[in-house]
């Protein structure tokens, strides 16, 4: 789906959150994580409690995560708390 039609279906606010919550990829290259989070942090709200939720899925895993995507979500849930 794309955002113009979320933003139609949805809101522009709610639009947004998706543009905020979407990460960013140019010709095949991701933007930096922190970038990402922060953009979200920027955004606030609604993008900030979803990422946070999502970063705690994924910590809640146990022991099923590597240990370098551990400490990316435990770095970027303190970056987006900040």
């Amino acid at each position: 789906m794309s955002l113009d039609t979320v933003i139609e279906t949805f809101g522009e606010d709610v639009g947004a959150d998706v543009d905020a919550l979407t990460h960013r990829y140019t010709d095949g290259v991701g933007e930096p994580y922190p970038e990402y989070i922060d953009r979200i942090r920027a955004r606030g709200g609604r993008a900030v409690v979803v990422k946070h939720a999502d970063l705690l899925d994924h910590l809640h895993n146990g022991n099923t995560i590597p240990e370098n995507m551990r400490t990316k979500y435990v770095e970027a849930l303190a970056r987006l708390t900040a």
